[in-house]
Protein backbone atom coordinates (compact mmCIF):
# COMPACT_ATOMS: atom_id res chain seq x y z
CA UNK A 1 0.00 0.00 0.00
CA UNK A 2 1.38 3.46 -0.81
CA UNK A 3 0.85 6.48 1.38
CA UNK A 4 -2.07 8.50 0.93
CA UNK A 5 -2.84 11.94 1.79
CA UNK A 6 -1.35 15.23 1.16
CA UNK A 7 1.91 15.79 -0.41
CA UNK A 8 4.56 18.04 1.90
CA UNK A 9 5.59 21.17 0.09
CA UNK A 10 8.92 22.08 -1.24
CA UNK A 11 9.85 25.64 -0.50
CA UNK A 12 12.91 27.40 -2.07
CA UNK A 13 15.31 28.70 -0.30
CA UNK A 14 14.86 32.33 -1.03
CA UNK A 15 10.96 31.98 0.52
CA UNK A 16 12.63 30.31 3.63
CA UNK A 17 15.21 33.02 4.24
CA UNK A 18 12.27 35.31 3.18
CA UNK A 19 9.72 34.23 6.02
CA UNK A 20 12.29 34.65 8.60
CA UNK A 21 13.85 37.98 7.94
CA UNK A 22 10.50 39.08 8.59
CA UNK A 23 10.08 36.82 11.56
CA UNK A 24 12.61 38.86 13.00
CA UNK A 25 11.94 42.20 11.73
CA UNK A 26 8.76 42.28 12.85
CA UNK A 27 9.02 40.09 16.21
CA UNK A 28 6.44 37.80 15.29
CA UNK A 29 5.75 34.36 16.45
CA UNK A 30 5.86 31.34 13.45
CA UNK A 31 1.98 30.87 13.53
CA UNK A 32 1.60 34.96 12.82
CA UNK A 33 3.97 34.54 10.08
CA UNK A 34 1.46 31.66 8.71
CA UNK A 35 -1.33 33.05 9.28
CA UNK A 36 -0.17 36.35 7.18
CA UNK A 37 1.24 34.38 4.19
CA UNK A 38 -1.68 31.96 4.22
CA UNK A 39 -4.12 35.46 3.67
CA UNK A 40 -1.99 36.93 1.29
CA UNK A 41 -1.96 33.88 -0.71
CA UNK A 42 -5.74 33.40 -0.61
CA UNK A 43 -6.32 36.80 -0.97
CA UNK A 44 -4.88 36.38 -4.66
CA UNK A 45 -6.82 33.14 -5.51
CA UNK A 46 -10.05 34.40 -5.04
CA UNK A 47 -12.36 35.59 -7.65
CA UNK A 48 -13.72 38.38 -7.03
CA UNK A 49 -17.51 38.94 -8.78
Amino acid sequence: MGKTGRKNRVYSAEFKTSVIMDMRENYLSHRETVWTIVNKVDRKNRKIK
